[in-house]
């Protein structure tokens, strides 16, 4: 899962009482939108390690739920051990052609909910 997880890094990083747009939403940092931006660096760090972990079980949720049961295994075995960076690029570009959109639709989504819970924790303190 390491592996699957280094894979997608380079597409994350593209990757109050004013009303923010859907595209200033999805620019600003998630560390932002929960108010932790005053926090010390480990917590950062921790919290946004435990996000993109969030964000990459549900890309291989989505991935999984499209795929035919015998591209299944063959997902499973390219992002285990046996794939290298070439083989999963490939595997993306002829298995997953809408790769990016469920990239962007899932990080939005994590996104969504880690603010949604954090507003909620403040409005229960």
């Amino acid at each position: 899962m390491q592996r699957f997880f280094l894979f997608f890094k380079s597409f994350f990083v593209r990757t109050s009482s004013m009303t923010m747009t859907i595209d200033e939403f999805l620019k600003t940092s998630v560390v932002d939108l929960v108010g932790l931006e005053s926090a010390p660096e480990s917590v950062k760090r921790e919290f946004l390690v435990k996000a993109s972990q969030m964000t990459l079980e549900r890309i291989v949720g989505r991935i999984d739920g499209i795929l035919p049961e015998a591209k299944k295994e063959e997902f499973y075995r390219v992002f285990g051990d046996e794939g290298n960076d070439d083989d999963m690029q490939k595997f993306i570009k002829e298995n997953v052609p809408n790769f990016e959109e469920i990239v962007g639709e899932e990080t939005a989504r994590v996104k969504v909910d880690l603010v949604k819970a954090a507003e909620e924790l403040k409005a229960a303190a």
